[in-house]
């Protein structure tokens, strides 16, 4: 939790829950809400992908990069959010070379695509914080095989955000980088992409 609070740069008296969605199969969720006093909760959803010998449900060690990805959301929606109009028409511009992998995972359209590869790229940079070099490169080919091509080497942006938190003292800050990022990897998305893609 405290490095949620630490990376992003905010929320530091939000509620994390975690919740065993029992019925939703292998499909998870990180929604967030405000009550009434302003006061914020932020859940993983965790899905059953495991089940034991006699059907019970399995939550096991690997799943923490998913419970991570979904914790993340409730920080990396808003930015995305926040900043759409600098992100829309290099979301747009890319959505349209991954369209139909993005749309195979239930990520309709370009605001989700950015959403879910922001998500991902911090979720590449908590494995490199507590998992060493190694576990962040799998990590990141683990994107890669899901189409997000370019989480490498957006993982190696927020390094640069990591290295200079005196100028960007909340990942919120570093936003125009992003849409630097993303505008750079549209203009020339064929080339980037194999660049990363395994061959």
């Amino acid at each position: 939790i405290e490095w949620y609070q630490s990376y992003f740069g905010e929320r530091p008296s939000a509620r994390f829950t975690a919740v065993p969605g029992l019925l939703n199969g292998g499909c998870c969720y990180g929604p967030r809400c405000r009550n009434a006093k302003g006061q914020e909760a932020l859940y993983c959803i965790l899905g059953v992908s495991k089940t034991d010998s006699q059907g019970q449900p399995e939550f096991t060690p690997d799943m923490l990069g998913t419970v991570v990805h979904e914790f993340c959301h409730s920080f990396a929606n808003p930015i995305i959010d926040r900043h759409e109009a600098e992100l829309a028409v290099a979301g747009e511009k890319m959505f349209r070379h991954v369209a139909e992998r993005m749309r195979a995972q239930a990520y309709g359209n370009a605001a989700t695509m950015l959403r879910e590869s922001l998500v991902r790229a911090c979720t590449v940079r908590f494995h490199q914080r507590y998992g060493g070099s190694e576990a962040a490169r799998r990590a990141a080919q683990s994107e890669v095989s899901r189409g997000f091509v370019w989480t490498a080497d957006l993982a190696k942006l927020l390094a640069e955000y990591e290295a200079r938190r005196d100028k960007y003292p909340t990942l919120d800050s570093f936003a125009p980088r992003l849409a630097e990022f993303f505008t750079k990897y549209a203009k020339d998305f064929d080339k980037q992409r194999n660049q990363t893609e395994p061959k």
